[in-house]
């Protein structure tokens, strides 16, 4: 619920935006640290306890927004009980080319471990033994004694983990809630028995270049004229050049509305370039004068050109 306040603050001003988050496997545990140590005042033991299992299954949602690759917003508007008729074709996943693979046989081998152990463990036990390691915790549970030890040996940690998770959302599979959450088959288990029963999952195919982004030009930049817009482009350029050097996203270092006021302002001295909106003291000390020498040059080259739009 809170990100998905958060997640719609970005395109509130009618702009083109993009909302980022960032995800590292080590967060959840932190999460689960937070959870665990929360302090629930004027509640009994159960009240507690069943407001952990609440946060423990909003936390295992958000990790599973962060790790799958399905439509996000029609995972968020599914989770708020909502139907989306199509893809948004915006988001990350939707732009993003997946290889669709057969893991039907992997999908068994995990059905088949976590029937063997019982129901007893969580995913990082579930993966170990299906690629056969030999730690502590596999062994002193004799887990490697198991017919499915070992039986996705040579199947990628990732790959396990997203077919997993696959599974979990297709109800194959259930994740209890918790501190110690473990895995158990799911209301569709005994399907997987079926021989026409066929599991796909979808892998990003890192041999193949991701789909590149249309980037949409927002609304003020779309409303300047042609001598604008390639004025537009040439800011826009050096934007990008100055976020690679800085390793930050480019709206960091200047907006796109700042970059629409620049082209129509065309400040050439740091009193006009302080007039932009979105430019302070500080911003200008870093980045204003090789925008000015961007600009002073495009004046040179279209002397005498108009480059503002309606909207100013």
């Amino acid at each position: 619920e809170n990100y998905y306040q958060e997640a719609g603050r970005a395109g509130r001003d009618g702009e083109v935006s993009e909302c980022i988050l960032l995800f590292a496997p080590q967060d959840v545990e932190i999460c689960k640290f937070l959870i665990d140590n929360s302090e629930y005042q004027d509640m009994d033991f159960e009240e507690a306890e069943l407001v952990k299992n609440r946060d423990y299954e909003r936390l295992r949602v958000m990790e599973n927004y962060c790790r799958g690759t399905e439509c996000l917003r029609s995972y968020i508007l599914n989770y708020f009980g909502e139907k989306a008729e199509d893809k948004c074709g915006n988001c990350s996943n939707c732009k993003t080319e997946f290889a669709e693979t057969d893991m039907t046989a992997e999908a068994r081998a995990v059905m088949n471990c976590i029937y063997e152990t019982g129901g007893r463990f969580g995913i990082s036990i579930i993966t170990d033994a299906l690629k056969g390691s030999a730690n502590a915790k596999i062994k002193d549970r004799g887990i490697n004694k198991y017919k499915s030890y070992g039986a996705l040996k040579n199947t990628d940690k990732i790959i396990i983990r997203l077919l997993i998770d696959n599974l979990i959302r297709e109800d194959y599979l259930t994740q209890t809630s918790g501190k110690y959450s473990v895995l158990k088959l799911g209301a569709r288990a005994a399907e997987m028995k079926k021989a026409d029963t066929k599991i796909t999952l979808k892998i990003y195919d890192y041999n193949k270049e991701e789909v590149k982004k249309k980037e949409k030009p927002s609304k003020s930049a779309a409303a300047l004229n042609e001598t604008g817009r390639e004025l537009f482009e040439r800011l826009r350029a050096l934007r990008y050049e100055i976020a690679s050097e800085e390793n930050i996203p480019p709206y960091i270092v200047f907006s796109d509305k700042t970059l629409t006021d620049m082209c129509v302002r065309l400040p050439v001295m740091k009193e006009e370039m302080m007039r932009v909106s979105g430019v302070g003291e500080h911003k200008f000390e870093k980045y204003g004068e090789r925008f000015i020498d961007v600009i002073f040059s495009f004046v040179r080259e279209h002397p005498n050109q108009i480059t503002n739009a309606d909207i100013y």
